[in-house]
């Protein structure tokens, strides 16, 4: 599973990274200075995404997140509604795996650099 995860952020990375590329070449830019964007772009979308998985395993959101919860669980499934302790316990039961992201991330903002760089 943290195989298939390494791979998917990767994957999902230079996607990204292939998108913005072409469009940058589509402007008449340089190269390196495409992948450059590219790869920072990209590189930034990941971190981020890391860092706010980051944030959310640390319980910053928990309270928006059972608000939500609450609200679906009493207009459509007409159930008992848990009571935020317990809300809270259960999702701290879910592995996040927020390492993943951010060093994908940062090798693609290193790379950024390094196409910087070299021009």
């Amino acid at each position: 599973m943290k195989t298939f995860n390494i791979l998917k952020c990767v994957f999902s990375g230079l996607l990204f990274s292939v998108i913005v590329f072409f469009i940058q070449r589509g402007r008449g830019f340089g190269l390196f200075h495409c992948l450059s964007d590219a790869c920072f772009s990209s590189g930034v979308m990941l971190a981020g995404t890391g860092g706010l998985l980051f944030a959310a395993k640390r319980g910053v959101f928990d309270l928006m997140f059972y608000s939500v919860h609450s609200l679906f669980t009493i207009t459509f499934k007409r159930e008992r509604r848990e009571s935020f302790p317990e809300y809270k316990a259960n999702r701290r039961d879910k592995e996040t795996d927020f390492w993943t992201p951010i060093i994908t991330g940062a090798v693609l903002i290193l790379l950024s650099i390094v196409f910087l760089i070299l021009p």
